[in-house]
């Protein structure tokens, strides 16, 4: 049966296959997390689940964390470092009343709250197992492209790796907002050029090269506008995921201490100073491979949302 449609909760399933192998088919790491032992059990697992299994490239300043959370607040086997399905949903109680008590200017102890620890530790990535996506149907993570053909290179189903691609400078301004790195459009250009490579000197191995991704149980890359077109992704994996029985109010939280103020950067003001900032992220730029693969993918047939 496919898990869509299954009325039952996915450990009867995984307990019934375990008995029909007569050997185990999952044990529990010491983080609560299930990995796969038996072989034949998960071959009967491939034939209940979906057919393609998903993963986001989590690229800075493109809305990753939220439709990490959002996806596992709302769906089932949803993996990611910022959030997982099986916990998310008691982090957003304790964001809600944290919001809940700013609103009413009462004090908020986190100490009351026993909070959920996320399992995927991304402090050295080369450790990380592959075994514990084994089971997911998304993945959403912030690890250096290289990770990717040998974490998921050998899962028994196919994987469509999105990508959320960013106008360049917005994408830059986002990243000097994000590091409280001030651009002025009175400073010469290799000023400036000093001042954007500190904005943008972070992350950028999350997507190396697209030969990073490429493996013969990888789809081709697929990319979307993000964050402009959040709204329009979340309805395209909603028809690809499994939700769960209630759906609760995502509460947004509050990540970064400095909010950006577009509105009051002088660059977009001057179009060929735009120009040429533009110009020198998608040539010259350590996020030049990435702008260019954008450049080359949305509009195309690999846009999932064109």
């Amino acid at each position: 049966r496919s898990l869509k449609s299954s009325p039952l909760p996915l450990d009867y399933e995984y307990d019934n296959a375990a008995k029909l192998d007569a050997a185990p088919l999952i044990h529990t790491s010491n983080h609560g997390q299930k990995n796969i032992t038996n072989l034949d059990a998960a071959f009967k697992i491939q034939q209940r689940s979906q057919k393609v299994q998903y993963a986001l490239v989590h690229m800075p300043r493109t809305g990753g964390s939220d439709i990490n959370s959002v996806l596992a607040l709302n769906f089932e086997r949803i993996c990611g470092n910022k959030a997982n399905s099986f916990d998310y949903g008691y982090t957003n109680h304790v964001n809600l009343a944290r919001q809940e008590a700013r609103a009413n200017r009462e004090h908020f102890d986190i100490e009351e709250w026993q909070v959920m620890i996320n399992p995927i530790d991304l402090k050295n990535h080369s450790k990380i197992e592959a075994p514990l996506f084994f089971d997911c149907d998304y993945v959403a993570l912030e690890i250096e492209s290289v990770h990717w053909t040998r974490m998921f290179g050998s899962f028994f189903r196919p994987l469509e790796i999105h990508i959320p691609c960013r106008e360049p400078v917005d994408f830059m301004m986002s990243m000097c907002n994000f590091f409280e790195i001030h651009i002025r459009c009175t400073d010469h250009w290799k000023k400036m050029k000093q001042k954007m490579s500190q904005c943008i000197r972070a992350f950028s191995r999350r997507f190396r090269r697209v030969d990073d991704f490429n493996h013969p149980n990888f789809r081709p890359l697929k990319c979307f506008h993000s964050p402009t077109n959040f709204d329009g992704y979340m309805e395209y994996m909603a028809d690809r995921l499994q939700r769960k029985a209630f759906a609760e109010k995502y509460a947004h939280p509050n990540r970064y201490r400095n909010k950006r103020e577009k509105e009051n950067e002088c660059i977009w003001k001057n179009n060929t100073l735009v120009t040429q900032i533009k110009k020198y992220l998608i040539l010259k730029s350590p996020y030049s491979n990435y702008f260019q693969f954008c450049q080359e993918c949305i509009g195309s047939e690999n846009d999932l949302l064109a």
